[in-house]
């Protein structure tokens, strides 16, 4: 037979009615059994015992008896379940003290991380032999014995002789006294969650105390559980119904449909719709026609993402709209999803906007209107505004500027370019003491590192009695010092050119009679010499006055330098070398007692001039300064970079525009001159030597030479200490890719590695050089002396040809039209030409992107140029 299911052993047995009674109740209350025991294990123990005698039904009675009063307890605890805790566990200690038959007892939870007991329940019979103190009292795990020690291990703690317990701690003053103890911990989920003590059992305490006591903890657990949730749910709820109703926002709940369960009082008043027709509304109602695509889009995002935030507008009962921005979200309540809405009326704060950007746009349009530059800094003097015209005068982008540092963007400097420091500036000043400050004359620096002279206004701005930055306002005032320096410097420049227009003129009138003077004496001289034999005692006599005459000469050329009327043959040399070739003849010239040190910078851009006469440049100074050092001294002679930048109080000899200049300086260590003697020391027939010691030219001619190069002279000096001039002449540089290089660097020359190369050049002698120079650096060479005869060879060689390396000015046509005739073919041009003015086309060749090398050359340029040329990329024309 089977009962409930199981089977009983033994088959169709015939069993007393007390024992089917027992092992029926005992079915009944099997949920109620302790952890580990199956029920099942019941009846096949009363099998045994034969299922038959008052022995057997009396264990069956006393264990039934157990169960039915746990039972009863657990029951119990349910119906206090709306009792506050204390009481609760009062019930729940008292049942286990009973079931123990424990003197004294405890009960408490313990928190989350598993380091405080919270004890709820004490028995009443500690209560009253203790002294400690009763209630609610927090223990800390950490330190703690016995009791504390069943939370670590998360296992019951069963101590029948507490005096000799390891791990005790002892007892604080005015405990009770232990001599059995019982620790048992709840635990679910791998953390206890509450902790019985029980103490002084009569007899020894047994595993089915244990048991007992663990079976009851997990169902009194379970319902304390419960009160707290229950309890936490009713705080929830409470406080959730309070910021509902009360809340400054409107509140709609809806179901995942739309469908509108409740609103909040604020909803009401915005919308203007009774409570009861709002109800069972679907939300797209609430919105007008031109809303309905995104009020169901949003619908679908709530669904699918959990939560989304959206303006929309919104229908008033009274067909009126407002704007709202809508948070909303998705909770479960209980088996449902629900949607929450939170709606904020926007309207005001959309309205403040509208006027905030219409007031920010007329302020913009005011400021970006301004002519004058407008400036904002914070307290740190960090740029926070700048207005367009500001921006414009600096050099820089508006967002550019912004967050930079005031004072080292644009103010870092005074005009002679010493530092201007932060503490002396004015506009620093307005930040630190909040002060207005105007300035009349100072400079602000762009970004391309120019100057601009300005007038400002620098003025503190003060928000609650703080000052909180600044504002500059500022004016570009630089064509209107321009005007003034400009007037200023045209009649300096009058006075001036009448003056050495004047002294020209005579000086020119001079060298003319003198040349005509001196032809007529060159000549018979010349004639006389031939005549003459070499033993004629007359001789020696007429090479005196050849000599004589050729001093003459170089006296009439000085003069023409000075005025200005000897033609000029310029051409691109470098410096540095032109005075390294002088340098032998200028020791000779200043003697031994005067030592001469060169300095000449490695990376010196050329100059386009007259050879001749700049080294007459460098041998009138040097001479001058040999004259000033009687004693021995010396005399150095260096040359430099220099990027010219015009600024205020631009002196009359220097040029309007800046740019690249090569700056050659002479300098001793002689008596110097004096402020008086520097206001004449370029005048004509001025000087300071004795009589016999000079014409008074020398440094006259220096002026004029310069003045025709382009270029302007700068003399320091002072009595004791020497003399310093510096000669500036517009340096002669081409862009990359092309040109004559700045410098040509030292060291050995490239080698052909047999490419050819093909010669275009209409002088015999010049192809010729050419041809045999790149020959014996590893070439192959052709040569031709027109275009035509080498349009002929690159067809006959038909792509063999590497390099044209040809002369611009050809007598059937010009090298450009031959290399573009020759477009696309591939081959390579090095252009070069005699001519250094319009006849080179140089902006072509720039255009076009061709190399180019200016005669004359020297046989390294040359080589040089050719290997550049065939490493780079052909010109795409």
């Amino acid at each position: 037979m089977k009962l409930s299911g199981l089977p009983i052993p033994g088959g169709d047995l015939r069993l007393p009615a007390a024992a089917l009674a027992a092992a029926a109740l005992v079915w009944a209350v099997h949920l109620f059994l302790p952890a580990g025991e199956a029920p099942g294990a019941l009846v096949p123990a009363l099998a045994s015992a034969g299922l038959v005698g008052i022995g057997a039904y009396g264990f069956w009675g006393r264990r039934f008896g157990r169960e039915r009063r746990r039972l009863a307890a657990v029951t119990r605890m349910v119906q206090l379940i709306r009792e506050d805790y204390p009481v609760i566990s009062d019930h729940a200690l008292s049942y286990l003290l009973e079931a123990t038959g424990s003197r004294y007892g405890f009960f408490g939870l313990v928190d989350e991380d598993e380091t405080r007991l919270s004890t709820y329940a004490w028995s009443r019979q500690a209560m009253r032999d203790c002294r400690i103190g009763g209630g609610c009292i927090d223990l800390p795990v950490e330190g703690a014995g016995l009791w504390a020690e069943a939370v670590r291990r998360r296992a019951p703690i069963v101590v029948n002789d507490y005096a000799s317990a390891p791990g005790r701690k002892g007892l604080p003053e005015g405990h009770v006294p232990l001599r059995r103890l019982l620790v048992v911990p709840v635990v679910r989920d791998g953390r206890v969650r509450a902790l019985a003590g029980l103490a002084n059992k009569a007899l020894p305490y047994t595993a089915a105390d244990v048991a007992e006591a663990e079976a009851f903890l997990v169902h009194a657990q379970a319902i304390l559980e419960r009160k707290f949730a229950e309890r936490a749910l009713r705080v929830g709820e409470a406080r959730y119904r309070g910021l509902f109703q009360n809340a400054h926002d409107g509140i709609v709940l809806h179901d995942l449909a739309g469908r509108i369960l409740e609103v909040n009082p604020r909803m009401l008043e915005l919308t203007g719709f009774p409570a009861e027709r709002l109800r069972g509304m679907h939300v797209k109602d609430l919105h007008p026609p031109a809303a309905l695509e995104t009020s169901r889009e949003v619908l679908e995002r709530t669904a699918r993402d959990g939560h989304v935030r959206f303006e929309i507008e919104f229908l008033r009962a009274d067909g009126t709209t407002f704007p709202a921005e809508v948070s909303a979200s998705v909770f479960e309540a209980g088996d449902r999803r629900l949607v929450q809405g939170v709606v904020r009326d926007i309207g005001d704060r959309q309205a403040a906007e509208r006027a905030l950007h219409n007031l920010s746009r007329r302020l913009s349009l005011i400021l970006e209107s301004a002519g004058e530059g407008i400036l904002g800094l914070d307290r740190e003097g960090r740029l926070t505004f700048a207005n367009p015209a500001a921006a414009h005068m600096l050099g820089y982008e508006v967002e550019d500027l912004v967050g930079r540092d005031a004072h080292g963007t644009w103010h870092h400097a005074r005009a002679d370019e010493t530092a201007y420091p932060r503490q002396e500036c004015p506009i620093f000043a307005s930040l630190r003491d909040g002060v207005v400050f105007r300035a009349d004359d100072e400079v602000f620096w762009r970004r391309d590192g120019t100057a601009i002279p300005v007038h400002y206004v620098s003025a503190p701005i003060v928000e609650e009695g703080g000052i909180v930055g600044a504002v500059v306002i500022f004016q570009n005032i630089a064509a209107r010092k321009a005007a003034e320096d400009d007037r200023r410097r045209l009649q300096r420049q009058l006075i001036h050119a009448q003056k050495m227009e004047a002294v020209g003129q005579l000086a020119g009138g001079v060298a003319h009679d003198f040349n005509n003077i001196l032809t007529a004496l060159s000549g018979y001289t010349e004639l006389a010499l031939v005549k003459l034999p070499e033993d004629h005692p007359a001789r020696r006599d007429v090479l005196e006055i050849r000599r004589g005459a050729d001093r003459a000469a170089a006296l009439t050329r000085q003069l023409l330098a000075f005025s200005r009327r000897q033609p000029l043959e310029t051409r691109v040399i470098d410096v540095n070398d032109l005075i390294r070739e002088m340098e032998k003849m200028l020791r000779r010239l200043i003697g031994e007692d005067v030592t001469l040190e060169t300095d000449l910078a490695p990376d010196l851009d050329r100059v386009k001039a007259d050879p001749g006469q700049v080294e007459q440049v460098v041998m009138n100074l040097a001479v001058n300064a040999r004259d000033a050092m009687p004693e021995g001294g010396r005399l150095r002679i260096r040359t430099r970079r220099h990027f010219y930048r015009p600024g205020p109080g631009v002196e009359e000899d220097r040029p309007a525009t800046p740019g690249a200049y090569v700056c050659i300086e002479v300098a001793d260590t002689g008596e110097g001159m004096d402020a008086e003697t520097l206001q004449h020391v370029f005048e004509p027939f001025f000087s300071t030597k004795g009589p016999g010691r000079g014409t008074g030219l020398g440094l006259s001619v220096v002026y004029g030479i310069v003045r025709q190069h382009g270029g302007w002279i700068d003399v320091r000096s002072t009595l004791g200490r020497g003399s310093a001039f510096e000669v500036y002449l517009p340096a002669f540089t081409f862009e990359a890719g092309g040109g004559i290089p700045a410098h040509a660097a030292d060291g050995e020359t490239p080698a052909g590695r047999g490419e050819c190369v093909l010669v275009v050049e209409d002088e015999d002698e010049v192809r010729a050089l050419a041809a045999a120079v790149l020959s014996e650096a590893g070439y192959r060479v052709l040569a031709a002396g027109s275009a035509e005869e080498a349009a002929g060879i690159l067809r006959r060689e038909d792509g063999r040809v590497d390099l044209v390396f040809c002369d611009v000015v050809l007598p059937d046509r010009s090298g450009l039209q031959l290399a573009e005739d020759l477009a696309g073919s591939g081959v390579r041009f090095l252009m070069c030409s005699g001519y250094s003015d319009h006849r080179s086309q140089w902006p072509v060749i720039r255009e076009r992107g061709y190399r180019f090398l200016q005669k004359p050359y020297r046989v390294a340029d040359l080589l040089r140029e050719v290997r550049a040329a065939l490493d780079a990329e052909a010109p795409v024309s």
